[in-house]
Protein backbone atom coordinates (compact mmCIF):
# COMPACT_ATOMS: atom_id res chain seq x y z
CA UNK A 1 0.00 0.00 0.00
CA UNK A 2 1.44 3.46 -1.00
CA UNK A 3 1.64 5.95 1.61
CA UNK A 4 -1.01 8.68 1.83
CA UNK A 5 2.33 11.13 1.32
CA UNK A 6 3.30 10.42 -1.86
CA UNK A 7 1.71 12.41 -5.00
CA UNK A 8 1.07 10.05 -8.49
CA UNK A 9 3.52 10.57 -11.75
CA UNK A 10 0.52 13.32 -12.39
CA UNK A 11 0.95 15.55 -9.65
CA UNK A 12 -1.93 14.42 -7.51
CA UNK A 13 -2.02 13.21 -3.58
CA UNK A 14 -3.13 9.69 -3.72
CA UNK A 15 -5.27 10.78 -0.84
CA UNK A 16 -7.00 13.21 -3.22
CA UNK A 17 -7.06 10.60 -6.19
CA UNK A 18 -10.51 11.67 -7.97
CA UNK A 19 -13.52 9.54 -7.15
CA UNK A 20 -15.74 11.02 -9.50
CA UNK A 21 -16.31 9.88 -13.21
CA UNK A 22 -16.94 12.22 -15.79
CA UNK A 23 -15.05 11.54 -18.96
CA UNK A 24 -14.46 15.46 -19.47
CA UNK A 25 -12.95 16.03 -23.08
CA UNK A 26 -10.29 18.34 -24.21
CA UNK A 27 -11.14 21.68 -26.16
CA UNK A 28 -10.67 22.47 -29.66
CA UNK A 29 -6.48 23.43 -30.40
CA UNK A 30 -7.76 25.47 -32.79
CA UNK A 31 -9.07 27.76 -30.41
CA UNK A 32 -5.99 28.80 -28.27
CA UNK A 33 -3.94 32.11 -29.59
CA UNK A 34 -1.01 31.17 -28.87
CA UNK A 35 1.46 31.57 -25.38
CA UNK A 36 1.81 35.52 -24.17
CA UNK A 37 4.49 36.91 -26.10
CA UNK A 38 5.47 40.10 -24.05
CA UNK A 39 3.39 42.71 -22.32
CA UNK A 40 3.39 41.29 -18.75
CA UNK A 41 3.45 44.01 -16.29
CA UNK A 42 1.92 44.10 -12.24
CA UNK A 43 -1.48 44.57 -11.90
CA UNK A 44 -4.46 45.07 -9.39
CA UNK A 45 -4.91 41.99 -8.05
CA UNK A 46 -8.17 41.50 -9.72
CA UNK A 47 -7.27 42.59 -13.38
CA UNK A 48 -6.05 39.79 -15.62
CA UNK A 49 -5.16 42.31 -18.63
CA UNK A 50 -5.38 46.35 -19.73
CA UNK A 51 -5.08 48.22 -22.45
CA UNK A 52 -1.60 50.29 -22.34
CA UNK A 53 -3.72 53.16 -22.53
CA UNK A 54 -6.62 52.17 -20.37
CA UNK A 55 -8.92 51.93 -22.96
CA UNK A 56 -10.07 48.27 -21.46
CA UNK A 57 -9.54 46.66 -18.88
CA UNK A 58 -10.29 42.31 -18.42
CA UNK A 59 -10.72 40.71 -14.75
CA UNK A 60 -9.95 37.84 -13.56
CA UNK A 61 -13.57 37.01 -13.05
CA UNK A 62 -13.49 37.71 -17.00
CA UNK A 63 -11.46 35.16 -18.03
CA UNK A 64 -11.92 32.62 -15.33
CA UNK A 65 -15.78 32.66 -17.18
CA UNK A 66 -14.05 32.37 -20.93
CA UNK A 67 -12.23 29.29 -19.21
CA UNK A 68 -15.39 27.85 -17.60
CA UNK A 69 -17.09 27.99 -21.13
CA UNK A 70 -14.49 27.22 -23.52
CA UNK A 71 -11.80 24.98 -21.50
CA UNK A 72 -14.04 23.69 -18.80
CA UNK A 73 -14.97 20.14 -20.55
CA UNK A 74 -11.22 19.27 -21.76
CA UNK A 75 -9.31 16.30 -21.10
CA UNK A 76 -6.55 17.90 -19.35
CA UNK A 77 -10.11 19.91 -16.97
CA UNK A 78 -11.78 16.68 -16.11
CA UNK A 79 -9.17 15.74 -13.64
CA UNK A 80 -9.29 19.67 -12.21
CA UNK A 81 -13.02 19.74 -12.02
CA UNK A 82 -12.78 16.36 -10.40
CA UNK A 83 -10.58 17.08 -7.72
CA UNK A 84 -11.99 20.57 -6.70
CA UNK A 85 -15.36 18.92 -6.53
CA UNK A 86 -13.42 16.42 -4.26
CA UNK A 87 -11.66 19.38 -2.42
CA UNK A 88 -15.02 21.14 -1.81
CA UNK A 89 -17.25 17.71 -0.91
CA UNK A 90 -14.76 16.91 1.56
CA UNK A 91 -14.80 20.30 3.14
CA UNK A 92 -17.97 20.07 3.42
CA UNK A 93 -18.36 17.20 5.27
CA UNK A 94 -15.80 18.34 7.66
CA UNK A 95 -17.69 21.20 8.86
CA UNK A 96 -20.49 18.80 9.47
CA UNK A 97 -17.73 17.11 11.58
CA UNK A 98 -16.29 19.32 13.00
CA UNK A 99 -13.21 18.36 11.59
CA UNK A 100 -10.56 20.82 11.06
CA UNK A 101 -6.99 20.79 9.83
CA UNK A 102 -4.03 23.39 11.22
CA UNK A 103 -1.39 24.93 9.42
CA UNK A 104 1.04 23.27 11.73
CA UNK A 105 -0.33 20.02 10.68
CA UNK A 106 -0.31 20.93 6.98
CA UNK A 107 3.48 21.96 7.40
CA UNK A 108 4.29 18.61 9.02
CA UNK A 109 2.66 16.54 6.15
CA UNK A 110 4.80 18.78 4.13
CA UNK A 111 8.19 18.24 5.80
CA UNK A 112 7.31 14.55 5.59
CA UNK A 113 6.97 14.26 1.73
CA UNK A 114 10.14 16.52 1.61
CA UNK A 115 12.35 13.72 3.17
CA UNK A 116 10.11 11.07 1.70
CA UNK A 117 11.51 12.62 -1.74
CA UNK A 118 15.19 12.98 -0.30
CA UNK A 119 15.48 9.30 0.62
CA UNK A 120 13.83 8.12 -2.66
CA UNK A 121 16.36 10.24 -4.50
CA UNK A 122 19.62 9.22 -2.39
CA UNK A 123 19.80 13.10 -1.08
CA UNK A 124 19.23 14.36 -4.53
CA UNK A 125 16.06 16.00 -5.13
CA UNK A 126 14.47 18.75 -2.94
CA UNK A 127 10.79 19.55 -2.38
CA UNK A 128 11.16 22.12 -5.44
CA UNK A 129 12.43 19.85 -7.82
CA UNK A 130 9.34 17.36 -7.05
CA UNK A 131 7.09 20.02 -7.40
CA UNK A 132 8.80 20.86 -10.64
CA UNK A 133 8.57 17.61 -11.81
CA UNK A 134 4.70 17.25 -10.73
CA UNK A 135 3.82 20.62 -12.57
CA UNK A 136 2.31 22.06 -8.81
CA UNK A 137 3.51 25.07 -7.18
CA UNK A 138 3.83 25.39 -3.34
CA UNK A 139 0.16 27.10 -2.97
CA UNK A 140 -1.25 24.14 -5.01
CA UNK A 141 0.66 21.08 -3.10
CA UNK A 142 -0.53 22.80 0.23
CA UNK A 143 -4.05 23.03 -0.66
CA UNK A 144 -3.47 19.49 -1.50
CA UNK A 145 -2.17 18.30 1.17
CA UNK A 146 -4.56 19.78 3.43
CA UNK A 147 -7.42 17.97 1.44
CA UNK A 148 -5.54 14.69 1.78
CA UNK A 149 -5.59 15.22 5.73
CA UNK A 150 -9.21 16.45 6.00
CA UNK A 151 -10.28 13.13 3.48
CA UNK A 152 -8.45 11.10 6.13
CA UNK A 153 -10.08 12.62 9.25
CA UNK A 154 -13.59 12.65 7.62
CA UNK A 155 -13.44 9.22 6.40
CA UNK A 156 -12.06 8.02 9.68
CA UNK A 157 -15.00 9.13 11.45
CA UNK A 158 -17.54 7.97 9.72
CA UNK A 159 -15.97 4.67 9.86
CA UNK A 160 -16.16 5.11 13.44
CA UNK A 161 -19.85 5.82 13.81
CA UNK A 162 -20.23 2.80 11.69
CA UNK A 163 -18.24 0.90 13.58
CA UNK A 164 -17.98 2.25 17.54
CA UNK A 165 -15.38 0.01 18.26
CA UNK A 166 -12.86 0.92 15.92
CA UNK A 167 -10.03 2.96 17.27
CA UNK A 168 -10.27 6.68 16.67
CA UNK A 169 -7.21 7.28 16.56
CA UNK A 170 -5.92 4.84 14.11
CA UNK A 171 -5.50 6.14 10.40
CA UNK A 172 -7.35 4.37 7.92
CA UNK A 173 -5.61 2.89 4.82
CA UNK A 174 -5.55 4.96 1.32
CA UNK A 175 -8.19 2.18 0.08
CA UNK A 176 -10.79 2.35 2.87
CA UNK A 177 -10.49 6.36 2.83
CA UNK A 178 -11.65 6.32 -1.34
CA UNK A 179 -14.34 3.82 -0.46
CA UNK A 180 -15.80 5.76 2.35
CA UNK A 181 -16.12 8.59 0.51
CA UNK A 182 -17.86 7.38 -2.16
CA UNK A 183 -20.30 6.44 -0.43
CA UNK A 184 -20.54 9.53 0.98
CA UNK A 185 -20.58 10.97 -2.01
CA UNK A 186 -23.12 9.04 -3.78
CA UNK A 187 -25.49 9.41 -1.32
CA UNK A 188 -25.04 13.34 -1.20
CA UNK A 189 -27.29 15.39 -2.77
CA UNK A 190 -25.91 17.04 -6.09
CA UNK A 191 -26.52 19.03 -9.23
CA UNK A 192 -23.90 18.70 -11.59
CA UNK A 193 -25.46 20.20 -14.82
CA UNK A 194 -28.24 21.13 -16.34
CA UNK A 195 -31.42 23.67 -16.02
CA UNK A 196 -31.04 23.07 -12.02
CA UNK A 197 -28.03 25.03 -12.39
CA UNK A 198 -28.41 28.54 -11.52
CA UNK A 199 -26.52 30.91 -13.65
CA UNK A 200 -23.22 31.64 -12.42
CA UNK A 201 -23.16 27.77 -11.03
CA UNK A 202 -20.95 24.89 -12.15
CA UNK A 203 -22.34 22.48 -9.99
CA UNK A 204 -23.93 21.99 -6.06
CA UNK A 205 -22.66 19.24 -3.65
CA UNK A 206 -23.67 18.24 -0.40
CA UNK A 207 -25.17 21.87 -0.26
CA UNK A 208 -22.40 23.69 -1.62
CA UNK A 209 -22.24 26.14 -4.85
CA UNK A 210 -19.31 25.88 -6.97
CA UNK A 211 -19.34 29.22 -8.96
CA UNK A 212 -18.03 29.48 -12.38
CA UNK A 213 -15.28 32.16 -10.75
CA UNK A 214 -13.81 29.44 -7.99
CA UNK A 215 -13.48 26.68 -10.81
CA UNK A 216 -12.54 29.24 -13.53
CA UNK A 217 -9.60 30.07 -10.94
CA UNK A 218 -8.97 26.39 -10.76
CA UNK A 219 -8.18 26.17 -14.40
CA UNK A 220 -6.75 29.30 -14.54
CA UNK A 221 -4.32 27.95 -11.72
CA UNK A 222 -4.31 23.80 -13.03
CA UNK A 223 -4.54 24.72 -17.44
CA UNK A 224 -0.72 24.73 -18.82
CA UNK A 225 0.42 28.55 -18.88
CA UNK A 226 0.23 28.48 -22.36
CA UNK A 227 -3.73 27.81 -22.69
CA UNK A 228 -4.36 30.30 -20.03
CA UNK A 229 -2.49 32.62 -21.80
CA UNK A 230 -3.66 31.70 -25.47
CA UNK A 231 -7.54 32.31 -23.48
CA UNK A 232 -6.32 35.93 -22.62
CA UNK A 233 -5.20 36.15 -25.39
CA UNK A 234 -8.60 35.82 -27.27
CA UNK A 235 -10.73 38.27 -24.54
CA UNK A 236 -7.78 40.75 -25.52
CA UNK A 237 -8.57 40.43 -29.05
CA UNK A 238 -12.39 40.80 -28.39
CA UNK A 239 -11.42 44.03 -26.95
CA UNK A 240 -8.74 45.11 -29.62
CA UNK A 241 -11.67 44.07 -32.27
CA UNK A 242 -14.17 46.62 -30.96
CA UNK A 243 -11.75 49.26 -30.34
CA UNK A 244 -10.44 49.01 -34.11
CA UNK A 245 -13.84 48.95 -35.65
CA UNK A 246 -15.50 51.18 -33.07
CA UNK A 247 -18.44 49.04 -32.04
CA UNK A 248 -19.14 45.79 -30.95
CA UNK A 249 -21.80 44.66 -33.73
CA UNK A 250 -21.57 40.96 -34.75
CA UNK A 251 -19.59 40.35 -37.81
CA UNK A 252 -21.51 40.40 -41.21
CA UNK A 253 -22.69 36.76 -42.38
CA UNK A 254 -20.04 36.63 -45.22
CA UNK A 255 -17.14 36.58 -42.74
CA UNK A 256 -18.69 34.33 -40.47
CA UNK A 257 -19.04 32.09 -43.73
CA UNK A 258 -15.25 32.84 -44.45
CA UNK A 259 -14.15 32.39 -40.85
CA UNK A 260 -15.75 28.85 -40.48
CA UNK A 261 -14.18 27.72 -44.14
CA UNK A 262 -11.11 28.99 -42.79
CA UNK A 263 -11.21 27.30 -40.00
CA UNK A 264 -12.85 24.12 -41.34
CA UNK A 265 -9.73 23.95 -43.57
CA UNK A 266 -7.24 24.53 -41.35
CA UNK A 267 -8.47 21.29 -39.43
CA UNK A 268 -8.81 19.35 -42.53
CA UNK A 269 -5.37 19.73 -43.33
CA UNK A 270 -3.93 19.51 -39.95
CA UNK A 271 -5.34 15.73 -39.84
CA UNK A 272 -4.22 14.90 -42.88
CA UNK A 273 -1.26 15.53 -41.76
CA UNK A 274 -1.96 12.89 -39.11
CA UNK A 275 -3.27 9.88 -41.05
CA UNK A 276 -2.29 7.47 -44.04
CA UNK A 277 -5.28 8.86 -46.40
CA UNK A 278 -5.84 12.29 -46.43
CA UNK A 279 -8.68 11.53 -48.71
CA UNK A 280 -11.40 10.22 -45.87
CA UNK A 281 -10.34 13.67 -44.24
CA UNK A 282 -14.16 14.78 -44.71
CA UNK A 283 -15.91 17.92 -42.75
CA UNK A 284 -17.84 15.27 -40.82
CA UNK A 285 -14.92 14.13 -39.55
CA UNK A 286 -13.61 17.48 -38.53
CA UNK A 287 -16.63 17.63 -36.63
CA UNK A 288 -16.53 14.22 -34.63
CA UNK A 289 -13.18 15.43 -33.59
CA UNK A 290 -14.52 18.45 -32.51
CA UNK A 291 -17.18 16.63 -30.54
CA UNK A 292 -14.79 14.26 -29.17
CA UNK A 293 -12.68 17.10 -27.66
CA UNK A 294 -15.74 18.10 -25.57
CA UNK A 295 -17.34 20.80 -27.74
CA UNK A 296 -19.51 21.43 -30.82
CA UNK A 297 -18.80 23.54 -33.85
CA UNK A 298 -22.02 25.74 -32.76
CA UNK A 299 -19.69 26.39 -29.21
CA UNK A 300 -16.23 26.76 -31.32
CA UNK A 301 -18.66 29.58 -33.79
CA UNK A 302 -19.80 31.45 -31.00
CA UNK A 303 -16.40 32.06 -29.55
CA UNK A 304 -15.81 35.39 -28.83
CA UNK A 305 -12.17 35.04 -30.44
CA UNK A 306 -13.59 33.06 -33.27
CA UNK A 307 -16.05 36.13 -33.69
CA UNK A 308 -13.59 38.83 -33.28
CA UNK A 309 -10.86 37.13 -35.63
CA UNK A 310 -14.02 37.34 -38.45
CA UNK A 311 -14.82 40.81 -38.14
CA UNK A 312 -11.35 41.78 -38.16
CA UNK A 313 -10.23 39.84 -41.11
CA UNK A 314 -13.29 41.46 -42.88
CA UNK A 315 -12.08 45.03 -42.26
CA UNK A 316 -8.16 44.24 -43.04
CA UNK A 317 -9.43 42.56 -46.25
CA UNK A 318 -12.33 45.52 -47.29
CA UNK A 319 -9.97 48.13 -46.16
CA UNK A 320 -6.63 47.27 -49.36
CA UNK A 321 -7.13 49.20 -52.43
CA UNK A 322 -6.19 47.96 -55.75
CA UNK A 323 -2.63 48.97 -55.50
CA UNK A 324 -1.92 47.25 -52.41
CA UNK A 325 -3.50 43.99 -53.69
CA UNK A 326 -1.39 43.97 -56.62
CA UNK A 327 1.88 44.96 -54.70
CA UNK A 328 1.06 41.71 -52.95
CA UNK A 329 1.01 40.32 -55.64
CA UNK A 330 4.07 40.80 -56.85
CA UNK A 331 5.70 40.19 -53.64
CA UNK A 332 4.77 36.23 -53.62
CA UNK A 333 4.33 35.70 -57.18
CA UNK A 334 5.92 32.30 -56.56
CA UNK A 335 2.73 31.26 -54.42
CA UNK A 336 0.45 32.29 -57.45
CA UNK A 337 2.45 31.03 -60.34
CA UNK A 338 2.58 27.07 -61.32
CA UNK A 339 1.62 24.62 -59.04
CA UNK A 340 2.92 21.02 -59.17
CA UNK A 341 2.11 17.38 -57.60
CA UNK A 342 4.80 15.40 -57.16
CA UNK A 343 6.00 11.82 -55.69
CA UNK A 344 9.54 11.62 -54.02
CA UNK A 345 11.76 9.24 -51.91
CA UNK A 346 13.21 11.13 -48.77
CA UNK A 347 16.79 9.85 -47.66
CA UNK A 348 17.95 11.11 -44.54
CA UNK A 349 22.20 11.78 -43.97
CA UNK A 350 23.71 14.24 -41.94
CA UNK A 351 27.34 15.55 -42.15
CA UNK A 352 28.06 14.56 -38.31
CA UNK A 353 27.98 10.72 -38.05
CA UNK A 354 27.47 11.36 -34.29
CA UNK A 355 23.40 12.53 -35.16
CA UNK A 356 21.49 9.72 -33.86
CA UNK A 357 17.51 10.16 -34.61
CA UNK A 358 15.47 7.24 -32.58
CA UNK A 359 18.70 6.01 -31.07
CA UNK A 360 19.95 4.62 -34.24
CA UNK A 361 22.60 6.05 -35.57
CA UNK A 362 21.89 8.29 -38.91
CA UNK A 363 23.32 8.01 -42.47
CA UNK A 364 26.49 9.75 -43.05
CA UNK A 365 26.13 12.45 -46.55
CA UNK A 366 28.37 9.56 -48.39
CA UNK A 367 26.14 6.50 -47.49
CA UNK A 368 22.97 8.72 -47.94
CA UNK A 369 23.96 9.97 -51.24
CA UNK A 370 25.18 5.87 -52.30
CA UNK A 371 21.59 4.66 -51.15
CA UNK A 372 19.63 7.42 -52.73
CA UNK A 373 21.91 6.48 -56.36
CA UNK A 374 20.93 2.37 -55.48
CA UNK A 375 17.34 3.67 -55.21
CA UNK A 376 17.43 6.02 -58.92
CA UNK A 377 18.51 3.10 -60.39
CA UNK A 378 15.83 1.16 -59.37
CA UNK A 379 13.41 3.88 -60.25
CA UNK A 380 14.63 4.32 -63.07
CA UNK A 381 14.96 0.66 -64.60
CA UNK A 382 11.10 -0.29 -64.04
CA UNK A 383 10.85 -0.47 -60.64
CA UNK A 384 7.61 1.08 -59.40
CA UNK A 385 8.20 4.15 -57.81
CA UNK A 386 5.46 4.64 -55.47
CA UNK A 387 6.52 1.07 -54.02
CA UNK A 388 10.17 1.76 -53.62
CA UNK A 389 9.53 5.41 -51.90
CA UNK A 390 7.04 2.95 -49.36
CA UNK A 391 9.43 0.64 -49.04
CA UNK A 392 13.00 2.83 -48.40
CA UNK A 393 11.75 6.71 -47.81
CA UNK A 394 12.40 8.12 -44.71
CA UNK A 395 9.48 10.66 -45.31
CA UNK A 396 7.17 11.27 -42.65
CA UNK A 397 4.12 8.45 -43.05
CA UNK A 398 1.32 10.85 -44.54
CA UNK A 399 4.01 10.77 -47.54
CA UNK A 400 5.55 7.38 -47.28
CA UNK A 401 2.42 5.60 -46.71
CA UNK A 402 1.34 7.17 -50.01
CA UNK A 403 4.16 5.96 -52.31
CA UNK A 404 5.73 8.85 -51.49
CA UNK A 405 3.58 11.03 -52.99
CA UNK A 406 2.69 14.62 -51.42
CA UNK A 407 -1.13 15.12 -50.63
CA UNK A 408 -1.02 18.25 -51.85
CA UNK A 409 0.10 20.92 -54.50
CA UNK A 410 3.34 22.59 -54.49
CA UNK A 411 4.35 26.44 -55.29
CA UNK A 412 7.68 27.49 -55.38
CA UNK A 413 6.78 29.57 -51.69
CA UNK A 414 5.62 26.06 -50.05
CA UNK A 415 7.28 25.53 -46.81
CA UNK A 416 9.86 22.84 -46.75
CA UNK A 417 9.65 22.32 -50.76
CA UNK A 418 11.05 25.34 -52.07
CA UNK A 419 14.41 23.37 -53.76
CA UNK A 420 11.97 20.38 -54.45
CA UNK A 421 10.10 23.00 -56.22
CA UNK A 422 12.50 24.13 -58.12
CA UNK A 423 14.00 20.75 -59.48
CA UNK A 424 10.43 19.00 -60.17
CA UNK A 425 9.63 22.17 -62.01
CA UNK A 426 11.69 21.85 -64.56
CA UNK A 427 11.07 18.03 -65.22
CA UNK A 428 8.84 16.88 -68.11
CA UNK A 429 5.30 15.05 -66.72
CA UNK A 430 6.59 11.72 -65.30
CA UNK A 431 9.69 12.67 -65.13
CA UNK A 432 12.36 11.60 -62.16
CA UNK A 433 15.00 13.57 -61.21
CA UNK A 434 18.53 11.98 -60.20
CA UNK A 435 19.36 12.54 -56.08
CA UNK A 436 19.60 16.07 -54.82
CA UNK A 437 20.15 17.65 -51.36
CA UNK A 438 17.86 19.43 -49.65
CA UNK A 439 18.42 21.40 -46.53
CA UNK A 440 16.37 19.59 -44.28
CA UNK A 441 18.81 17.15 -44.29
CA UNK A 442 18.88 14.63 -46.76
CA UNK A 443 18.79 13.25 -50.09
CA UNK A 444 15.73 13.69 -52.97
CA UNK A 445 14.39 12.09 -55.97
CA UNK A 446 11.50 13.38 -57.56
CA UNK A 447 8.61 12.79 -60.10
CA UNK A 448 7.00 15.26 -61.28
CA UNK A 449 2.90 13.95 -61.40
CA UNK A 450 0.74 16.96 -62.92
CA UNK A 451 1.28 20.56 -63.48
CA UNK A 452 -1.46 23.09 -63.07
CA UNK A 453 -0.35 26.46 -64.87
CA UNK A 454 -0.23 29.54 -63.04
CA UNK A 455 -3.76 31.85 -63.38
CA UNK A 456 -4.15 35.26 -64.56
CA UNK A 457 -4.26 38.01 -61.90
CA UNK A 458 -7.79 38.92 -62.41
CA UNK A 459 -8.66 35.05 -61.82
CA UNK A 460 -6.10 35.39 -58.72
CA UNK A 461 -7.53 38.70 -57.22
CA UNK A 462 -10.21 37.70 -54.79
CA UNK A 463 -7.99 35.33 -53.23
CA UNK A 464 -4.79 37.54 -53.19
CA UNK A 465 -7.20 40.40 -51.67
CA UNK A 466 -8.30 37.67 -48.76
CA UNK A 467 -4.66 37.04 -48.67
CA UNK A 468 -3.23 40.28 -48.39
CA UNK A 469 -6.04 41.59 -45.70
CA UNK A 470 -5.22 38.91 -43.81
CA UNK A 471 -1.27 39.25 -43.86
CA UNK A 472 -2.15 43.03 -42.68
CA UNK A 473 -4.41 41.69 -39.94
CA UNK A 474 -1.80 39.05 -38.33
CA UNK A 475 0.62 42.32 -38.55
CA UNK A 476 -1.82 44.51 -36.55
CA UNK A 477 -3.20 41.18 -34.42
CA UNK A 478 0.77 41.00 -33.20
CA UNK A 479 1.44 44.24 -32.45
CA UNK A 480 -1.95 44.52 -30.66
CA UNK A 481 -1.53 41.43 -28.11
CA UNK A 482 2.41 42.34 -27.42
CA UNK A 483 1.34 46.49 -26.72
CA UNK A 484 -1.29 44.91 -23.94
CA UNK A 485 -0.60 44.13 -20.33
CA UNK A 486 -0.92 40.91 -18.75
CA UNK A 487 -0.68 40.27 -14.93
CA UNK A 488 2.44 38.23 -14.12
CA UNK A 489 1.08 36.95 -11.42
CA UNK A 490 -1.73 35.38 -13.28
CA UNK A 491 0.79 33.79 -15.92
CA UNK A 492 3.35 32.58 -13.35
CA UNK A 493 1.36 31.32 -10.15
Amino acid sequence: MRNDRTVTSAGRVPGMRPFLLFGLLGLLSALAAGPVAGGETALPEDVAATHPEGKWTIRKADLYRYLVRYYGKSRQAGPLFEEHLEQRFVEAQARKRGAVVTEAEVERWIEDLARQVLQASGGKATLDDYCKEHEMTRAQLKRRSRTAILRERVARDEACKRDATRDKKAKLQESEVTAILNLLYQAAPKTLEGPGLADGLVAVVDGVQITEYDYGRVLSLGLQRTEVASALNGLILSREVALLLGNDDPPPAEAIADQKAWFLEMERNRLKRTVADPDLVTDDVVRQVVEARGLTLDLVFSNPAFLAEARARAHFRASLDDAQVQAHFEAHKGKYGERIRIAQIFIQARAQVQVKQAGKPMRTLERGKAFADALFIRVTSGEDFGAVAKANSDDNDVIRLNRGEVPQWVTAETAGYEETYEVASKLKLHEISKPFFVRRGGFVIVRLLARDPAPSFDSLSPRIRSEAGDESYYVWRHAALNASHRSVSLLEE
